[in-house]
C-alpha cells in the first residue's frame, strides 16, 4: 500500500531554522518530501540566486524562484509575502506560513495539520484554488 506524500521547499540559512523573513529572502530553499506516515526525506538544497538581492514583490524573481523549485507543492514561509498571496490565487502550489524557528518543529506542525493540509493539495491538483493561505 501507498502513503500519500507531499513535496515542500522551505527557506533556510543553515538547514536548521526557517528564514525570519519572506521565503523569497532565503539563502537556500531544502526540499522535502513529505510521507502521510511521518516519514521524510531532505531531498534537495537549492542556492536562491536571488538572495541579497533588494527585489520584494518581483513578479520576475517569483517565476524564477518557482522554475528552480519545479514539483513543489507546498512553499512554506515563516512571513506573508505579496507574492505568496499571488502564488495562492494563480498558481498550482500552496503556500503556507508556520511562525516557528526550527524546521523541525515546521514539519512536526505540517504532520499536526495533514488532513487539511493535504485537502488543499489534493484541491490544487485538481486545478482548484483557495484563496486563503493558511497560517499556524
Amino acid at each position: 500500500m501507498g502513503f500519500d506524500k507531499i513535496k515542500i521547499a522551505i527557506g533556510t540559512k543553515d538547514g536548521i531554522k526557517i528564514s525570519p523573513t519572506h521565503l523569497g529572502d532565503s539563502e537556500y530553499f531544502y526540499v522535502y518530501e513529505l510521507f502521510e506516515d511521518k516519514r521524510y526525506n531532505l531531498i534537495e538544497k537549492v542556492k536562491n540566486p536571488f538572495y541579497g538581492k533588494n527585489e520584494h514583490a518581483s513578479k520576475d524573481k517569483m517565476e524564477a524562484i518557482l522554475k528552480l523549485l519545479k514539483g513543489i507543492e507546498i512553499l512554506v514561509a515563516k512571513k506573508l509575502s505579496p507574492n505568496f498571496k499571488k502564488i495562492s490565487k494563480e498558481k498550482p502550489i500552496q503556500p503556507i506560513v508556520i511562525d516557528r524557528d526550527e524546521i523541525s518543529e515546521i514539519i512536526d506542525i505540517i504532520y499536526s495539520n495533514w488532513a487539511q493540509i493535504y485537502s488543499l493539495i489534493k484541491a490544487r491538483r485538481e486545478g482548484k484554488r483557495a484563496e486563503t493561505i493558511p497560517q499556524f
